[in-house]
Order: C-alpha cells, then structure tokens, then sequence
C-alpha cells in the first residue's frame, strides 16, 4: 500500500447531471499518492473499492499516480435530520 503523497494538493470538482436529476450530483476527489503504482496494484484498489461499496478508482497518469474518490454531492432536504 502506497500513501497519500504529503506534498501535493488535493482536488475537489463538482459533476452535475445536466437532467437536473440531484441525485446524480458528485463531487470528485482526486488524491495524489506518494509513489507510482502498478496495474497489479490499481486492480487490488479497485476490487477493494467494490467490495466495500465506495465508488473509487486509482490511476497511474504520466505525471504521477492518484486515487479518485466518488462522493455525493447533493442531499435532499427529506434526508437532512436537525
């Protein structure tokens, strides 16, 4: 397991679905890791991601290796307990 790179910034965007459909809403979280990683490594990540049910992906881009985290970006005003 490699870790989160210290140094580097993380960060945050937003995905919108266009049909207006709030559920759909995310926000994307992109981690930079402190050393490369291998498809060996990336395919445990994702099994990983799967099995626990969290929408994640790692890639190894030409300018470093990163992980990128699902979250959902919108909740309903039903859903909010005060």
């Amino acid at each position: 397991m490699t870790d989160i790179d210290p140094g580097a910034e993380f960060s945050i965007g937003r995905s919108c679905d266009v049909s207006q459909d709030h559920d759909r809403d995310h926000l994307v979280v992109r981690i930079p890791l402190a050393e490369r990683v291998d498809q060996d490594w990336i395919r445990w990540y994702q099994r990983l991601a799967r099995v626990k049910g969290i929408s994640a992906r790692a890639e190894d881009l030409p300018e470093r290796s990163i992980v990128m985290i699902d979250v959902y970006g919108y909740i309903g005003p039903d859903r909010i307990r005060t």
